[in-house]
């Protein structure tokens, strides 16, 4: 565990959001250049596919299936049922429809490598009527081993989680696990990773439960996530936040796409350093890129957005806990290797996934800033 925190600076008032970008579609909101987006539309077999760049930045794609909903803050994925009773459009290989991201770059990963995973933040006001209920993120084969799952995360209108993982790759023979319940509508987060040929699902950052992958044998894989109907009435599906980070090394590299910030897998525990306020995110700093430190190198409680924030010393590792209403603002962090929040830097998706946040280059951070756009 972390020792005692060598440092704390407060920065008070409130967070201020009115100067910034309001958010007008999901592409300002989640980062979407690294992931294509399926539609229940388009011709019988052949849904229209809308690439990442397109759905990217504060002026990118959304139609009535895909969109930003001012009210809540969130990515919103519509399916309007079954191709009987909705009108919609499959694949080739399905019997669904579905609104769905894809992870796109990579295209597709080794299982074996050390760090495979995904976290999410969503809402599910309104899943679909089958019993296991709509598909709101996968770990899908490659289409060049099969066309199956390894693994579907369902939530169904009971609000009961049951995850479903294949038993082979050529598939008709998956293995539900009950995973959890979460009442319809609340806001709720999972990490699905599979990572050093182990598959695991974290719901709410509690200690993930992990699963057999039965006789896979560790096939390239791909991350998707988003609305994937199983049965026949309208479903609707919430994304507050969407982060996907990968490693062949044992240290996930920084993103300013996809990852939750460079979380990297560690020696130790590591945990964030806590935060009591729904308006404000609290980051610690460490010397090391492993934030394995006996203790961090400072603290900062932030509490305004925009403000340049130059460290103590330089520092290679951060940790991070957010409030709430942060997420789903457009809200990151940016660490910067010199003193003054200029040139080059590093940014970090905000995320309260237990990692040390980390870069690769051969220079110290040596300042920061909360900001937000």
């Amino acid at each position: 565990m972390m020792g005692s925190l060598a440092s704390v600076k407060y920065l008070s008032g409130p967070l201020l959001l009115a100067s910034f970008v309001v958010a007008q579609s999901p592409g300002c909101i989640i980062p979407l250049s690294t992931g294509a987006l399926q539609l229940p539309v388009g011709s019988p077999g052949s849904p229209t596919t809308i690439q990442g760049s397109q759905l990217a930045g504060c002026n990118g794609y959304q139609d009535q299936y895909f969109f930003y909903d001012s009210d809540d803050a969130s990515l919103v994925m519509t399916v309007p049922g079954a191709p009987s009773s909705g009108k919609c459009v499959t694949t080739p290989n399905s019997k669904h429809c579905r609104t769905e991201l894809r992870e796109s770059s990579p295209s597709s990963w080794d299982p074996n490598g050390p760090a495979n995973r995904m976290q999410v933040s969503l809402a599910v006001p309104q899943p679909d009527n089958s019993a296991h209920g709509t598909v709101v993120g996968q770990i899908h084969i490659d289409e060049s081993v099969s066309t199956k799952p390894v693994c579907e995360l369902y939530y169904n209108s009971q609000g009961q989680l049951a995850l479903g993982v294949e038993q082979t790759r050529a598939g008709g023979n998956q293995v539900l696990f009950d995973v959890g319940t979460v009442p319809v509508g609340q806001k709720f987060s999972y990490i699905l990773s599979y990572e050093n040929n182990v598959l695991s699902l974290s719901l709410d950052n509690q200690p993930a439960q992990t699963f057999s992958t039965f006789d896979l044998d560790a096939p390239k894989s791909y991350f998707k996530v988003g609305n994937y109907n199983q049965g026949s009435s309208p479903s609707e599906v919430h994304f507050f936040a969407i982060s996907v980070s990968h490693s062949t090394s044992g240290t996930i590299p920084p993103s300013t796409t996809s990852s939750p910030g460079g979380s990297s897998p560690t020696a130790c525990a590591v945990t964030g350093p806590g935060n009591d306020n729904d308006n404000t995110v609290t980051l610690a700093l460490y010397k090391s890129s492993t934030c394995c430190d006996s203790a961090a190198m400072q603290t900062f409680k932030i509490g305004t957005l925009g403000v340049c924030h130059t460290a103590s010393d330089t520092f290679d590792g951060i940790t991070q806990s957010v409030g709430q209403n942060l997420f789903g603002q457009g809200i990151h962090i940016k660490a910067y290797f010199n003193t003054n929040c200029g040139g080059n830097g590093t940014t970090i998706n905000l995320s309260n996934y237990a990692g040390c946040s980390t870069h690769q280059s051969a220079d110290s951070w040596g300042s920061f800033a909360v900001v937000q756009g």
